[in-house]
């Protein structure tokens, strides 16, 4: 059995489970394999061994010191078989945003939330139809260049991107990315959309 070992430690939500991720995703379905994922908290561990059981990978870890853990992932041969294959549209979803931070709270804390969660779109699926950005949200579209870097992929994948232009104008801001929208767009679109993620 190969043995692969992914160094996830000092990387923040959600980069262990994404790397991760994409590792197993890139393996052929005659895979077997030992995978070590070093993490720096029981967070990262938890988060792992979900991803763990959505595969149907068997999962442990080990507590090295408070800031030196192991995650032992074992894959078997077939292990495409146990990825749940999905669309990129599976249906009209659609994001909405009307802040730059995320929760309530310390608003440091809520930025490096915000751009976790906009980043952690690029890496799911199916991804949204539509993100709608209104009040505080536009900033994210125009002038924080890591959400503005991931609406991009998101815009490649044909996700749409919509600012609220009455937002726009009352923050002096210029999308770097998607298009300006009217309340009357926004309204038709959550009236359509299948489902809604109001963040």
């Amino acid at each position: 059995m190969i043995k692969h070992t992914i160094d996830a430690r000092n990387k923040s939500c959600p980069l262990p489970v994404i790397e991760t991720k994409a590792y197993i995703d890139s393996l052929t379905a005659d895979a077997e394999l030992s995978l070590s994922i070093l993490v720096d908290n029981e967070i990262a561990c938890q988060n792992l061994k979900k991803l763990s059981t959505k595969m149907g990978l068997d999962f442990s870890y080990e507590k090295k010191s408070d800031f030196d853990y192991v995650v032992s992932i074992i894959i078997g041969k077939n292990v495409q078989n146990n990825l749940v294959e999905e669309t990129i549209h599976a249906e009209n979803i659609v994001v909405v945003i009307d802040s730059d931070t995320m929760g309530t709270g310390d608003a440091d804390l809520g930025k490096i939330l915000i751009k976790g969660f906009v980043f952690a779109l690029t890496e799911t699926k199916p991804i949204p139809s539509k993100i709608i950005l209104y009040n505080r949200g536009v900033f994210l579209a125009a002038a924080v260049e890591e959400t503005i870097a991931d609406f991009q992929k998101l815009e490649a994948l044909g996700t749409e991107i919509l600012c609220c232009g009455t937002c726009l104008n009352h923050y002096t801001l210029t999308p770097k990315v998607g298009s300006v929208t009217n309340m009357y767009e926004i309204v038709e679109t959550k009236m359509h959309a299948t489902k809604i993620i109001k963040i």
